[in-house]
């Protein structure tokens, strides 16, 4: 079993965001988009801080060399920094599952830059991956969306356009992490600490633009008012940022990143009965029937 640990490690995040990706959908609809991010990074930094201290020690960043600093430093401010933003805009669009499908992209970015960057050759099977997913996120963004009080298909087409160009963002924002991950956690790095040095790379981003465009104050202001949306903000820190991120950063020390970044994607699978059964979503045969082909595909790159 310890063999497979990285790729167990990348299902369960999968999991955990797959949850978590629901749960922020409703505080980014609570609190605005870039607030509930700036939240749920902020918390999570202070989670994974308590934790390294007690598990490892108080975090000392200056005994991390520092090409490894500078990688896990670029990949918070691009996963948290752009990516989370992106996708919880994404997410208040269109909701978590569908936005979760066109994220799903993500393997496609990962083969490509792992081509570019790696020199990782892209076998005829990879092609055929490519494929499969392209047509598989198609087959499901292009069926008629009907008038209906299903809140995840009454959609406004502009809503929808920007749900869909902010996921395709986060897609390609999170093949970047992938590859600024791959170098920088490799080896033997605690994956706690690396989760830490993402998440304040993140922190620091986000808040510093605050402070720039003079946000800081009313950010503050919203979680004052809204307790409920403030509670949302507790729990996706802990399972988004905090244990997902972790566990992604396991999968990438011990499982090829391919086949890491293949299994992490299952979330937009692991969200259909999510949606239907606890969203109350009615979800057609063929956007199952697309999702499978498309999470088929994001498989078949890279096993």
């Amino acid at each position: 079993m310890e063999q497979y640990s990285g790729q167990l490690a990348a299902i369960g995040a999968a999991c955990f965001f797959a949850v978590n990706t629901t749960i922020l959908a409703r505080a980014g609809k609570q609190l605005g988009s870039v607030i509930a991010v700036r939240g749920a990074i902020a918390l999570a930094l202070i989670w994974v801080t308590i934790l390294h201290t007690l598990t490892i020690a108080w975090p000392d960043l200056s005994k991390v060399e520092l090409y490894r600093l500078g990688y896990l430093f670029a990949s918070g401010v691009v996963g948290f920094g752009f990516g989370a933003v992106f996708m919880t805009m994404a997410l208040v669009r269109l909701g978590p599952r569908l936005s979760s499908l066109i994220v799903a992209l993500s393997p496609v970015f990962s083969s490509i830059m792992a081509w570019i960057f790696f020199a990782e050759e892209l076998e005829p099977s990879k092609y055929m991956g490519i494929a499969l997913t392209l047509a598989g996120i198609a087959f499901v963004v292009t069926e008629k969306r009907p008038k209906a009080k299903d809140v995840a298909l009454d959609i406004e087409p502009r809503d929808y356009f920007l749900g869909m160009l902010f996921a395709v963002l986060t897609a390609f924002f999170q093949s970047t992490v992938f590859v600024l991950n791959r170098v920088g956690a490799e080896g033997d790095f605690p994956a706690l600490t690396g989760t830490l040095i993402r998440l304040l790379g993140g922190v620091i981003i986000l808040w510093v633009v605050a402070l720039l465009r003079r946000e800081f104050i009313s950010t503050i202001k919203t979680y004052a008012k809204s307790m409920s949306g403030m509670r949302l903000l507790l729990l996706s820190s802990i399972l988004g940022p905090t244990i997902g991120v972790s566990l992604v950063i396991v999968a990438v020390q011990q499982a090829p990143v391919g086949i890491a970044s293949a299994l992490s994607n299952l979330t937009p699978i692991i969200l259909v009965p999510i949606s239907h059964f606890f969203l109350g979503e009615r979800i057609s045969i063929r956007a199952v029937i697309g999702t499978l082909i498309a999470v088929l595909g994001t498989i078949i790159i890279f096993v």
